[in-house]
């Protein structure tokens, strides 16, 4: 890739998440759960792509199921890092419109991908150096959390970060006990194969050593650290299952789909955005 890519302005407003990218025809377009494509909506590079275009290069506005399922043309973007994504996606590909560069969308996309995901240690250690710069502090959720467990509630934590990240964060949050609010803490979970692996063995991690042990865990303990394992270990040696489970998560798929679907759990989505939406509202309707 050219030198002067990381020149590019990021533009943070540019996506939201939940958009597809077509990766044969290197589009970037929102379609609805109907699979309809809504014009006004697509944009090649930073660019939008006139209606006329796109119902020429569709046939129609409705996506087939073949082309987005089976043939998986069109990948959603949905997580928290799809927004940075999806713009450093565009700027490039808008480079290469702009100065008449050949590349194949696919490639482009799968390398953006893999580049994000290899940001992921570099923006732990940032955010680690520089934790008041990321989280607010927040009094009550320690007096929350309190209220949970006077009422015999149950917590626990399963997160795909590793534990550093996760324990600078909590420290902050909640104090440098937060573990004892928790009766259960997985990290590294790599969702969402953790709901979906059949047997995926759980290994204690040592915060001393910052080693992960080799003891064979037959029972889940409150106050150890928990690496990987599986939704259906969590749920044997709790025996916290179907609707008594009430967990939160930020991703559609990798957090809350497989957990309805395949066990029955209560899920509540965190959805940053509703806060954008519910101002752009009031000030529309002011």
């Amino acid at each position: 890739y050219p030198d002067s890519i990381s020149q590019l302005e990021y533009r943070p407003g540019f996506a939201v998440r939940g958009l597809h990218y077509d990766i044969e025809k290197g589009l970037l377009l929102k379609i609805d759960s109907f699979l309809q494509i809504q014009l006004g909506s697509v944009y090649r590079g930073l660019s939008p792509v006139p209606n006329e275009e796109v119902l020429r290069l569709y046939r129609n506005k409705t996506i087939p199921i073949d082309y987005a399922f089976v043939k998986l043309k069109m990948i959603q973007l949905a997580d928290l890092f799809s927004v940075p994504e999806m713009g450093l996606l565009c700027n490039v590909a808008e480079y290469f419109e702009k100065n008449h560069i050949e590349y194949h969308p696919e490639i482009l996309f799968r390398d953006v991908k893999k580049s994000v995901q290899s940001s992921h240690p570099i923006m732990h250690n940032i955010v680690e150096n520089n934790v008041t710069d990321y989280l607010e502090q927040n009094s009550t959720i320690q007096t929350y959390f309190e209220g949970l467990i006077k009422a015999g509630k149950k917590l626990f934590l399963v997160t795909n970060s590793p534990f550093r990240f996760v324990n600078k964060g909590m420290e902050f949050l909640l104090g440098e006990e937060w573990i004892n609010f928790f009766d259960v803490v997985i990290v590294q979970a790599r969702k969402p194969r953790f709901f979906t692996d059949e047997s995926r063995p759980f290994r204690v991690y040592d915060p001393v050593s910052k080693r992960q042990l080799w003891d064979h865990v037959t029972k889940l303990e409150k106050g150890k650290i928990y690496y990987e394992g599986t939704v259906k270990q969590l749920q044997d040696m709790t025996g916290w299952n179907g609707q008594q489970v009430l967990y939160f998560g930020d991703h559609p798929y990798s957090d809350l789909a497989d957990v309805t679907l395949e066990h029955g759990w209560r899920t509540g989505a965190i959805i940053t955005e509703l806060t954008v939406s519910k101002q752009l509202y009031v000030s529309i309707n002011i």
